[in-house]
């Protein structure tokens, strides 16, 4: 029976994935079950650990892309809103 449930947990996380949410956000929710299956001293593993690494898009600009958003500005071939 557990052996089913974890592989309920896999499809749950693969959903959860397959929205495109964060790693974090995945292992939130993950972490709910296990805490449910703790409290009722049910020992569960999975087969892969889930990442825990931020994922940033943000950088600092190097100095070429300030100069043509600079320029773009100038230009009006962007405005700011």
């Amino acid at each position: 029976m557990v052996l089913a449930t974890i592989g309920e947990i896999g499809a749950i996380i693969g959903n959860l994935e397959a929205e495109h949410l964060a790693s974090g956000t995945v292992s939130n929710h993950v972490k709910g079950i296990k805490a449910l299956f703790r409290i009722n001293k049910i020992d569960i593993s999975f087969p892969h650990r889930l990442p825990r690494r931020a994922i940033y898009h943000d950088h600092a600009r190097t100095p070429e892309e300030l100069t043509k958003l600079i320029d773009d500005l100038i230009y009006g071939r962007i405005r700011l809103a």
